[in-house]
């Protein structure tokens, strides 16, 4: 897991493990992550291609101000820069043929937005505008449906199951239940 926030004080830009067991954190397990040339912030979205192994994440630069894309080794923290998002991204997730997906935030210039992005250079593609819950963003893929999930808020909430292709066809999803 990661630790998000922004102004690179306390845990931000973090690596953390969890028993995959029972979904525990695992104490003490925290990795700070060091990309050279970036004051590291906060990473979120963070997410491992499945054609190579190599985990992606979004970085924020606290001295550049800017949201990053930069792929980093998860046993040490180490990380290195592909290049700038132009937005501030939430979420990450990988299509089972390699093809890279990002969600933007509630505080993006383009708010809880599907964009295609290239894991080269970290250019983007407008995919489509997404629901908007109150308060955070999470996508995921699955590779049984063939499909990206997104789930946005924590009172307010979205969760609806997207087509990884165009036209990126969306589906609510019925919640049942308490939604924290």
């Amino acid at each position: 897991g990661t630790s998000g926030g922004q102004n690179g004080g306390g845990d931000a830009g973090a690596l953390y493990r969890f028993d995959a067991d029972t979904g525990a954190y695992v104490p003490g397990s925290g990795i700070a992550v060091a990309i050279p040339g970036v004051g590291v912030g906060g990473v979120t979205g963070l997410a491992i291609d499945p054609t190579t192994d190599i985990a992606y994440a979004v970085v924020f630069d606290v001295v550049g101000n800017d949201w990053l894309l930069a792929t980093l080794d998860l046993a040490t923290g180490a990380g290195a820069e592909i290049g700038s998002l132009g937005d501030e991204f939430a979420a990450l997730a990988f299509r089972a043929n390699g093809q890279l997906y990002g969600v933007t935030s509630d505080d993006a210039t383009v708010r809880e937005t599907l964009y295609l992005i290239d894991k080269l250079d970290a250019s983007r593609v407008v995919a489509r505008g997404l629901g908007n819950g109150n308060g955070g963003e999470a996508l995921a893929y699955d590779p049984l449906g063939d499909n990206l999930s997104h789930w946005s808020g924590d009172t307010q909430i979205v969760y609806e199951s997207i087509q990884p292709d165009p036209p990126y066809g969306i589906t609510a999803i019925p919640i049942s239940g308490s939604p924290s």
